[in-house]
């Protein structure tokens, strides 16, 4: 039986409540915070991720994770309205931080899973491939809308879309910005399960405590042989073309339209709900 009064809050580590970090025993769980923007990733948020699994990856006695949003959303992925603030290069570092943030993740020995509730969509998305498995709710939604706003997802999403998924579905998703149920993403092999909503964390949790349970050495052995079969260093050049075409996209003109375009519908919209 698992016991649930364990977890212990670290989220000193990352300077910012829009990430929560709490451990018990020899995993961990990563938290978005931030539920009043469907966990979107702005700037510190963004700081306060690389904070939190640096230390996931770098602490010993930490062996597995799980990370999450809240029931509305894991995440929707990058604020907007931060990047039309944007001025000339800005969208290029922020590109580059979120590859700073995911490849070492990807690269690191320890099982990080993803459970997703609601919202998975855009950078969120991009995150939740980073990590070695995902578990999703029934209810939760998929899918990337970049090139709705002139761009292209710039945090290692097109490439890993491209070897998580059938290469022509990968193209479909994001070509056309289009969303996928938890069932569509389990029949494409994105997903590992598919659960009720209120069974989500606890999985999760299970399966980060029988990961954690298995001998260190050969976890890292396994996990070795297995990311050294797709995650070469092709693949990293591919994911710095990426991060830089993404880069360069921010500072066209039609991308800084269509951004102004979707705010002042999101505020129409709000409007309306008033």
């Amino acid at each position: 039986m698992i016991n649930r009064m364990t977890w212990v809050s670290h989220s000193h580590l990352t300077g910012d409540s829009a990430i929560v970090v709490e451990r018990s025993g020899d995993i961990c769980r990563i938290a978005f915070n931030r539920p009043r923007r469907r966990n979107a990733i702005d700037g510190e948020m963004a700081e306060a991720l690389r904070a939190a699994l640096q230390w996931f990856i770098s602490t010993d006695g930490v062996r597995a994770g799980l990370l999450c949003g809240d029931e509305a959303a894991f995440s929707s992925g990058g604020d907007i309205g931060m990047f039309a603030g944007f001025e000339a290069g800005d969208g290029a570092h922020f590109m580059r931080r979120g590859y700073d943030i995911l490849r070492p993740l990807e690269l690191s020995p320890k099982p990080l899973i993803a459970a997703v509730r609601g919202y998975c969509l855009a950078g969120g998305l991009e995150v939740a491939l980073a990590c070695d498995f995902i578990v999703a709710s029934h209810d939760a939604q998929f899918g990337f809308g970049e090139l709705e706003l002139g761009l292209i997802p710039g945090w290692g999403g097109t490439a890993r879309i491209s070897r998580a998924i059938p290469v022509r579905r990968a193209r479909q998703l994001v070509l056309t910005s289009g969303r996928f149920t938890a069932e569509q993403a389990l029949d494409l092999g994105l997903v590992n399960e598919c659960l009720p909503p209120d069974d989500v964390l606890a999985r999760a949790e299970t399966l980060a405590r029988q990961l954690a349970a298995c001998p260190p050495d050969a976890v890292e052995a396994a996990q070795h042989v297995m990311k050294l079969a797709t995650l070469d260093q092709n693949f990293d050049r591919i994911l710095i073309e990426e991060h830089e075409a993404a880069g360069r996209l921010f500072d066209a003109e039609s991308t800084r339209s269509r951004v102004s375009l979707w705010l002042e519908g999101a505020r129409q919209r709000a409007r309306r709900r008033q």
